[in-house]
């Protein structure tokens, strides 16, 4: 935690290379030691407790849909992922919302998002994984919408029984978290 401490008082007080894009905010620093910031005594190398707090997941795998046409990787892509983000990464099992084929309904995906992205602060990063159907519908005007597909949902009828993924990024955009990654695997999702 010292490194962070470090960063963010040399950041603050320094203000170096801040920026604003769409309303997010960008931070450049160069790190060179200086009588005044001396080089923290610890290891030149960061590791996660250095930059996130906490670390939360939602895992999505869909093999067996009701309506749609079943796959065979999603579900054991899925696993992979959950295994890795623990083993390797040291995501808390307790932190991660996990949902495959009839547990990966529309209602309990948007709960998952919703659940997760309450519970993150903001020093804390948050990854989305879904494998599974996905669909993209041309709107009148000439635009498209992505949707993934819950278990229930139908691939021709995206908007009826998907979840767009503009609904997805706004669930997700009412968190805290200093870092959301998402990560789709999913044919024709926008």
């Amino acid at each position: 935690h010292d490194h962070k401490k470090f960063l963010k008082g040399v950041i603050k007080e320094q203000g170096w290379c801040q920026d604003v894009i769409d309303d997010s905010a960008f931070t450049f620093i160069d790190i060179m030691p200086t009588k005044e910031y001396p080089s923290p005594s610890l290891q030149s190398t960061l590791n996660r407790d250095d930059i996130y707090d906490d670390s939360w997941a939602v895992i999505i795998g869909i093999d067996k849909y009701k309506y749609s046409k079943q796959l065979n990787y999603a579900v054991k892509d899925a696993e992979a992922v959950k295994e890795m983000l623990i083993s390797k990464f040291d995501y808390p099992e307790a932190n991660i919302r996990y949902l495959t084929n009839e547990e990966a309904t529309s209602s309990k995906i948007r709960l998952a998002l919703d659940d997760i992205s309450s519970l993150a602060d903001e020093d804390d990063r948050i990854i989305v994984f879904y494998s599974g159907h996905g669909e993209t519908q041309k709107n009148n005007d000439g635009t498209e919408t992505g949707y993934i597909i819950p278990v229930e949902g139908r691939q021709d009828k995206p908007y009826a029984t998907g979840i767009a993924m503009d609904d997805i990024l706004r669930i997700c955009q009412m968190s805290y978290a200093k870092h959301i990654l998402y990560l789709v695997d999913a044919c024709y999702g926008g």
